[in-house]
């Protein structure tokens, strides 16, 4: 499904509707059907039909119905190219309102000349193949998915719903499904989003939130992706991050009432989490006078439980007087970044922040220093990680 789309119909100027300006799309559908049906003025359902497809905040299920109903009025038109025109965009954009677009793909079959009757026949088997994946029968909608690839290579939706059956049966081919997708529709949020969770799935987590993030801007309705974000963001302790997802969420589906407490939920972890980095800063400082005092040992002993454990005494004191030879007397030193996170790159999870430090040193007068304070089991905030470059 895409949103956004600036339908144009070859041929035809858009006219804007100044009157229906800010109703809902639902009232407009109302008004559409009711000029069309009741008062038989077709141009005016045509005009009305139009301004909704063009309404990028309007639900997937009205620029669908919208669509149906603008390829009928231009078929009674007798304007065949415009009419196939909008069946298409239907078939194409809104794969999940299979009775329409079933609906659709039998109009294309009579309205488009024969030379296109092929790929006619692979939107019609692309629609089977996703009412069969929605009832998970996977390997049939494979089939028929592949069938219709047959029929038109170039079939983006085909390819997109091959990339998920394929994904669903975890099958590793199917980044590669997406991945054709998108070289014939480039900002399908379907085969974004599909990739997104393929690369979830691979423990790739960066990529996964890069590419959710592109089928978002995409398509702002595509939930399946705000659900990755919002849940991968929150779980390594990103909430401003996933917060901001949480508002594009509810902008598109403002009633979401479940939706509301999760982001309600996630504000108050998030203001926990600002008094948590301000106990983390305080250790972290008091960490840093100690190397700055040159009480090595000192800063071992007040560190977390992790760091002891992962270097013995004996080495860090060696390697921090080696270091701080190097780099010589700290002159200066400015917190530039503080990151709170839930889980640290290694996989670790509790609470940790990552502050980073533009630092003038003696001998290196632009050095980065990078502490990573976390909350150790009584509670107390120590060091657990130390880099200076």
């Amino acid at each position: 499904m895409k949103r956004n789309m600036l339908f144009v119909l070859a041929a035809v100027a858009m006219v804007t509707v100044s009157a229906a300006r800010g109703e809902s799309p639902a009232l407009l559908l109302e008004k559409g059907v009711f000029a069309e049906e009741t008062k038989g003025d077709i141009d005016a359902a045509i005009t009305i039909y139009k301004q909704i497809v063009d309404d990028a905040n309007a639900k997937g299920k009205y620029v669908a119905q919208a669509l149906s109903r603008l390829g009928g009025c231009y078929v009674r038109r007798k304007k065949t190219d415009e009419a196939i025109v909008a069946f298409r965009a239907l078939v194409k954009h809104f794969p999940d309102q299979k009775i329409l677009v079933e609906q659709a793909a039998a109009k294309l079959e009579i309205l488009a000349p024969p030379e296109l009757a092929g790929k006619n026949v692979s939107v019609k088997l692309a629609s089977q193949a996703w009412t069969l994946w929605s009832q998970q029968k996977l390997e049939e909608s494979e089939k028929l998915f592949r069938q219709a690839l047959e029929k038109d290579p170039n079939n983006a939706n085909a390819w997109n719903g091959l990339g998920w059956v394929m994904h669903n049966q975890g099958k590793t081919e199917a980044a590669d499904a997406f991945k054709q997708c998108l070289t014939i529709d480039p900002k399908n949020s379907g085969a974004l989003n599909g990739l997104g969770w393929v690369a979830k799935q691979a423990g790739k987590e960066e990529q996964a939130i890069a590419w959710w993030q592109k089928a978002v801007t995409a398509n702002p309705q595509t939930t399946a992706a705000l659900r990755g974000l919002v849940d991968t963001l929150t779980a390594r302790g990103k909430y401003t991050q996933a917060a901001v997802f949480y508002d594009a969420w509810l902008r598109v589906d403002p009633s979401n009432k479940k939706i509301k407490a999760e982001s309600q939920a996630l504000q108050a972890k998030a203001a926990q989490a600002v008094v948590e980095t301000q106990k983390a800063l305080a250790a972290a400082e008091k960490w840093l006078a100690m190397l700055d005092e040159g009480q090595y040992e000192e800063s071992w002993d007040e560190s977390a439980t992790l760091f002891r454990t992962t270097i013995t005494k004996q080495r860090w004191v060696a390697t921090i007087s080696n270091l701080s030879s190097t780099m010589g007397k700290v002159e200066s030193r400015e917190k530039i970044k503080a990151d709170y996170r839930a889980v640290l790159p290694g996989g670790a999870k509790g609470q940790y922040v990552v502050f980073t430090f533009k630092t003038a040193c003696a001998n290196k007068p632009e050095a980065v220093e990078t502490v990573t304070p976390m909350k150790d089991k009584d509670g107390t905030w120590r060091v657990s990680g130390y880099y200076i470059k």
